[in-house]
């Protein structure tokens, strides 16, 4: 934290408009921070959609152990329900692969 000090203060004292190299390391620091916010936010993102995903596959394993426990169903080929959450999942995947591409 001193250190953050000294070179808040070293930058407070010099003129940055005589001062060629300050100026551009404050752009370039400018530059850098943005990268790294939006890979942060990039990254919360995917996690938040993990997150979504796990529980959309929670739900479909319980939406199937609760049909296969009350009426012994093992073929779901028919089952619009099925099919609906199954489809959720895919996009969510496909979602999130997109979102890992894109830093």
């Amino acid at each position: 934290m001193k250190k953050i000090n000294k070179i808040l203060d070293y930058l407070s004292e010099l003129n940055i408009d005589k001062d060629k190299r300050v100026a551009d390391f404050l752009v370039e620091l400018k530059n850098q921070s943005k990268i790294v916010t939006d890979k942060g936010f990039n990254k919360l993102e995917i996690k938040k959609y993990k997150l979504k995903l796990s529980k959309k596959k929670l739900n479909l394993g319980i939406y199937i152990s609760e049909k296969y426990r009350i009426n012994k169903i093992q073929d779901f080929s028919y089952d619009e329900d099925y099919k609906s959450m199954n489809e959720e999942i895919i996009l969510l995947e496909k979602y999130i692969e997109k979102l890992k591409r894109t830093f």
